[in-house]
């Protein structure tokens, strides 16, 4: 079986954060998200052309998103006072320019890249040549180029005094410059840097400007609003140059919030500049335990989302909108219902996560899910889960479904409603590949009555807070197509029994974690022995383990390691 989903056992810190910190409920399921990259379509080339706005007139011409100029009358770092003085100009100096040596040609020198010979100028390295006098014609050099000549020296056993000749280096040392690095090379370095650094760089000179702006450097761009995230928070005035500059370029776009209601605001003036892009990646995400995003004013917030949604309703690949006041008018704005695009439209959706939405109904997502023909993966809550949904997703119109990622918790509004076992049956049936991701937090004992009675498909189970031992038993009888189980809590009773149920009836079970629940020492090595080297994860935290007359935690661990075929030790939680 295909399993698309991160295990989440693998790691002794997710497993704790199902634990113990997973006590805080909407806190404790966007802990898990953040841990869960969301997977989004490739991006595809745009065939736009990029306008070249810089004119070669020598004007003063802006050279970056901060508005900082590099004219006539720019910084001079790196430049001898005395030497600009005899060339009678000042020279433009980029801000990459080292700090030692001599400056660079100045803006009106085209024959000869250094300022013209004086008795006072200074050489690289500090010292003039043999006469004072420069030879004209040589072409500008960096300081990495004179480190080589004086390592070249070092190498032939001739004395350095920190001068240099022209026959120490070669004419193609003599033209390394930045300056001089192909266009296309340098689009291939500027796309490995962050979005604060390619702003700096398109301030370097104006040659980086121009290359600065290829359309291809700006497709991604994600805003980090508010003070307490990381990485650090993108500055207003490069937000203002990216929606004013290359809006028209941007195909993924992603808005990090925290729980300050300046940076929710921050958040819904770039929704509502963005009305006129063309995006295949809307993500709206918060790191807070309180989303911010739920505390705006939900009709300027919706109109500004129904807006974007519509003019992208053909393009969009991929939507990210957990936690916020989505409305079941935008999801309609997406599918295209009672606009010209008509049935045609929102094809291309296959992405759309929309957990912990309260102003969604479950009509308005089967709405949505019923245009949208290519969605592969789908992140809700169990509230918006429904016969129908399941069955318009089972529709042959539709492609196979690859991951449902579902949220169980206990919604005052909302009663927890059971699915039908031949819902179920139809969407295994025509996606067989199906991974069911179920996450259940904040549960109340009355919310379980209603769960796991009949059939489920579910792959993996993720149990955050108590869960009784009747439920573990009806795990084990209605969910054969279980592969990763995570009991993150239970109290004081012991599980050796309701485990067991399950490694016998889930026989493609291979992770299972447990965290703040109990189990006997025989216990455990027995349902290894029932799984046998399959179970490929098997994270347990120390003070899980029950010794007993049988077993100790030594003789455990030495008969684990070798049912498992590998060495295998409890986990345990550093005290420091």
């Amino acid at each position: 079986m295909k399993h698309g989903s991160c295990l989440m056992t693998g790691s002794r810190v997710n497993l704790v954060s199902i634990g113990r910190l997973a006590r805080v409920g909407e806190c404790k399921r966007r802990r898990l998200d953040a841990e869960e990259p969301m997977t989004v379509p490739d991006e595809v080339a745009d065939d736009g052309q990029e306008e070249d706005d810089d004119a070669e007139d020598g004007g003063r011409q802006p050279v970056g998103p901060f508005g900082t100029y590099h004219d006539h009358g720019g910084d001079h770092r790196g430049t001898p006072p005395s030497a600009a003085a005899a060339a009678g100009t000042t020279s433009r100096v980029p801000l990459w320019w080292p700090s030692t040596g001599a400056g660079p040609r100045t803006a009106a020198s085209t024959s000869a890249p250094w300022p013209p010979p004086s008795a006072s100028s200074s050489r690289p390295g500090g010292v003039a040549p043999p006469g004072g006098a420069v030879p004209t014609g040589r072409a500008a050099r960096v300081s990495v180029s004179v480190s080589r000549a004086r390592r070249a020296n070092a190498g032939r056993g001739q004395e350095s005094d920190g001068g240099y000749s022209s026959q120490d280096e070669t004419p193609n040392q003599r033209e390394q410059d930045w300056s001089q690095l192909p266009a296309e090379l340098l689009v291939g370095v500027l796309k490995h840097v962050g979005l604060q650094d390619l702003g700096r760089c398109a301030q370097v000179c104006r040659g980086w400007r121009r290359t600065s702006q290829e359309p291809c450097l700006w497709r991604t761009v994600e805003f980090v609003l508010g003070s307490s995230l990381r990485p650090e928070p993108t500055p207003p005035a490069l937000i203002d140059f990216i929606l004013e500059e290359h809006a028209q370029h941007l195909k993924s776009v992603v808005l990090r919030t925290d729980s300050s209601s300046e940076s929710a605001r921050a958040a819904c003036r770039i929704l509502s500049r963005l009305v006129k892009c063309s995006l295949k990646t809307l993500a709206l995400m918060s790191g807070a335990a309180r989303p911010s995003l739920l505390d705006v004013d939900g009709r300027q917030f919706a109109s500004a989302l129904t807006l974007v949604l519509d003019h992208s309703s053909l393009s969009l690949r991929a939507l990210a909108v957990d936690h916020t006041l989505v409305d079941d008018p935008s999801l309609q704005a997406l599918a295209g219902i009672g606009s010209d695009a008509g049935a045609g439209a929102s094809t291309s959706l296959q992405l759309l996560r929309c957990k912990s939405c309260p102003r969604l109904s479950p009509g308005g997502v089967l709405a949505l899910v019923d245009r949208c023909r290519c969605l592969r993966e789908l992140s809700l809550s169990y509230t918006l889960l429904s016969d129908d949904l399941l069955t318009a997703l089972s529709s042959e119109r539709h492609v196979s479904l690859e991951v449902l990622r579902v949220d169980v918790y206990t919604d005052p509004d909302n009663a927890l409603r059971p699915i039908s076992p031949t819902a179920w049956r139809s969407l295994v049936a025509h996606s067989p590949q199906l991974n069911l991701v179920m996450y259940l937090f904040d549960l109340q004992d009355d919310s379980f009555d209603s769960l796991f009675t009949s059939y489920i498909p579910v792959t993996h189970l993720y149990f955050g807070d108590y869960v009784p031992q009747a439920v573990l038993s009806r795990v084990g009888a209605h969910c054969p197509r279980l592969v990763e189980l995570v009991v993150g809590a239970n109290g004081s009773s012991v599980l050796d029994s309701q485990l067991l149920d399950i490694a016998s009836s889930c026989p493609q079970l291979t992770s299972l974690g447990l965290a703040e629940c109990q189990v006997t020492c025989s216990g455990l090595v027995h349902l290894a022995e029932v799984c046998g080297p399959r179970l490929s994860q098997l994270v347990v935290m120390e003070e899980c383990l029950v010794e007993d007359a049988a077993n100790d935690l030594a003789s455990t661990c030495s008969r684990l390691s070798q049912i498992l075929g590998r060495d295998w030790s409890p986990e345990f939680v550093p005290m420091w």
